[in-house]
């Protein structure tokens, strides 16, 4: 059976990516989040949504779910959660780890750098495993979609976990924590 792993951050991106994978494949699905220690306050925000937002998508279909603790990075934060992935991926021998990248995310002018960047990681590690002939493959399904059109996707239930607010306002809240995350 195909297996993929979904790096899930309990973000609104994310969120939308794993809910894609429960609704619209029959693959496997194992969802991975991970802890970044010096993020701030973040930490707990993106651990508290993962914690109360899982049984809801359990129900859609079960799932794997596991957690890590890595430390953010200069080379910044979705590079580290990537190299994290693939070392998953490998020992359980996935096939694909998913990224919630968005056509939102493609705006931000060092975004299609960053996503050449995560491509040239994925080939770099498959280049360089010398231990079994298997390779992953990484993949952006929501690469089209934007982030208001995450928020549609994930329906009232999920939407009043992060908070019920408005689409109009929640888009541009997302914009301003972006904006102050870099």
């Amino acid at each position: 059976m195909y297996k993929v792993l979904v790096l899930w951050s309990g973000g609104v991106d994310s969120t939308t990516l794993l809910k894609f994978h429960l609704e619209q494949s029959d693959c496997e699905v194992h969802a991975h989040h991970i802890k970044l220690l010096n993020r701030g306050g973040m930490i707990n925000k993106q651990l508290d949504a993962v914690q109360s937002i899982e049984p809801m998508l359990q129900k859609i279909r079960p799932f794997n779910l596991t957690e890590s603790v890595q430390y953010a990075s200069v080379l910044g934060d979705v590079f580290i959660c990537l190299v994290d992935g693939m070392r998953i991926a490998y020992r359980k021998e996935y096939d694909e780890v998913a990224v919630g990248f968005t056509k939102t995310d493609e705006s931000d002018e060092d975004s299609p750098k960053n996503l050449k960047t995560l491509y040239s990681v994925v080939e770099a590690c498959n280049e360089n495993d010398v231990y079994t002939n298997h390779k992953i493959k990484l993949t952006t399904p929501i690469k089209n979609f934007t982030k208001e059109m995450c928020w549609d996707r994930l329906g009232k239930e999920l939407q009043e976990k992060f908070g019920g607010v408005e689409k109009e306002r929640f888009v541009v809240n997302v914009f301003n924590v972006e904006r102050w995350i870099r």
